[in-house]
């Protein structure tokens, strides 16, 4: 146990009240701003995919080549969007009860006056690793299907090129619709 005096254990609870204000704040400010920017890029490449996807779908009776690989890439945008709209998710899920043992340890030290800094430092610990680890998938998700609806506007874009290129070639040999 360690001994303090009264002038130490009431500057430690002010210390604990202030840090757990600061953990409240910090935890408010980060789930709402990762929520306001997960939903944000998950519609943004959502809606850019589904997009792309209907302009695809919407050519159904004559979708060949290219414009199956658009379809299926826009596709793969959208699948790719609502992963990463999950993992975010999940990844707050998993925060909220850290962020929750910070504010608990800070919440002690207001109470008794006495910092438990290794406790502390493991909780911080705890979530920069979480961090580290989770964080970085549900950002690589987001990227994947925005290069998913890059590549379908490609193909979109030859697709035309590549129908023009068939129907010459029928043309020169001899088949024609009719």
């Amino acid at each position: 146990m360690i001994n303090l005096d009264a002038d130490e254990l009431e500057k430690n609870k002010e210390l604990g009240r202030m840090q757990r204000e600061v953990a409240m704040a910090t935890k408010k400010i980060v789930i709402d701003e990762m929520s306001h920017a997960s939903r944000w890029i998950m519609a943004s490449v959502l809606a850019i995919n589904s997009g792309g996807l209907i302009a695809c779908l919407g050519k159904v009776g004559q979708i060949s080549g290219m414009a199956i690989w658009a379809a299926i890439a826009f596709y793969v945008g959208v699948a790719l969007a609502m992963i990463m709209g999950w993992k975010l998710i999940t990844t707050n899920q998993i925060m909220l009860p850290i962020h929750s043992k910070v504010i608990a340890a800070w919440e002690m030290t207001s109470i008794d006056g006495i910092v438990e800094e290794e406790k502390i430092k493991e909780s911080y610990d705890e979530l920069m690793e979480l961090v580290t680890r989770v964080g970085v998938f549900p950002n690589a998700l987001g990227k994947l299907s925005f290069v998913s609806f890059s590549v379908g506007l490609i193909f979109l874009a030859l697709s035309p090129h590549q129908e023009q290129q068939m129907h010459r070639g029928s043309e020169v040999s001899g088949i024609h619709d009719r």
